[in-house]
């Protein structure tokens, strides 16, 4: 997510990230260097830097919390290592207090290097406030941690996440049936748009959303005369939002043959 309305630099205290007393005890909690927190067309992204090597982007939408890693112009990742845990008791450490960058649950070697990687993980899995370290090897040589959480024993950082409010909600998939005199009968291109926009749930926004394919796109594919039948399913996807920050589903009309008629 490149493009944002604006952004501002804060401290740790400024962020809404919280250390807990177990944490202050196991870090001395000096804010390393600071980090970025912006607005992206209506969602808060979190970023931290790899030294100068790279950086982290944190965000989350209803769904999953996304971090993404990227390598600064002139930089590749080679490597990289990422635990997510509850809290700093929960983090693999040994030792002291060391955390080890083989011990750590998420670990991948980049061959060739990228430029970029993006984790993904459900938010039903994860607790709304989190603890995250992440150690990155840039150009198979350099390599930094991230985060503004300093640890006194081993020489490692880690940052808090807590799960934002997500501002779009597009509601659960949905399908719905029409028969096919229904179908051929809509007069308009706002009645078709109103038959998807039915199968929205309740409190979805109705009308600042697009869908894809368009509405013209399924009417045009529906009076297609190369089609062999008209019935079947046709799906679009309605998305509230605009790139990284929204929110989408799924929504499929089915077209089913006339009732029989029944003489008496």
């Amino acid at each position: 997510m490149k493009k944002f309305l604006f952004w501002f630099v804060i401290p740790l205290l400024a962020t809404g990230c919280s250390v807990n007393d177990e944490d202050l005890l196991n870090s001395d909690a000096s804010i390393m260097e600071l980090n970025a927190t912006f607005e992206s067309n209506g969602c808060i992204v979190t970023t931290y830097d790899f030294s100068t090597f790279g950086q982290m982007e944190v965000r989350n939408d209803r769904d999953s919390l996304y971090i993404t890693i990227n390598a600064v112009e002139g930089n590749s990742i080679s490597s990289t290592s990422l635990q997510i845990a509850d809290s700093f008791l929960n983090f693999p450490t040994v030792g002291k207090g060391t955390l080890q960058p083989n011990k750590m649950e998420h670990q991948l070697v980049f061959d060739p290097y990228v430029k970029e990687y993006k984790f993904s993980f459900p938010l039903i899995e994860i607790n709304q406030n989190i603890v995250i370290a992440s150690y990155t090897t840039f150009n198979g040589l350099e390599s930094s941690w991230a985060g503004d959480i300093s640890v006194k024993q081993g020489n490692w950082s880690y940052f808090s996440y807590q799960i934002k409010e997500h501002p779009y909600n597009a509601g659960p998939d949905n399908s719905g049936t029409i028969t096919l005199s229904e179908a051929i009968a809509l007069p308009s291109w706002d009645e078709v748009r109103k038959v998807y926009a039915g199968m929205l749930a309740p409190g979805v926004d109705r009308r600042s959303g697009t869908y894809n394919p368009s509405i013209w796109d399924i009417i045009n594919d529906f009076n297609d005369p190369a089609r062999e039948s008209k019935l079947g399913e046709y799906t679009t996807t309605y998305t509230l939002g605009t790139g990284d920050c929204a929110d989408s589903t799924v929504l499929t009309l089915v077209v089913v043959p006339d009732p029989e008629q029944s003489f008496y």
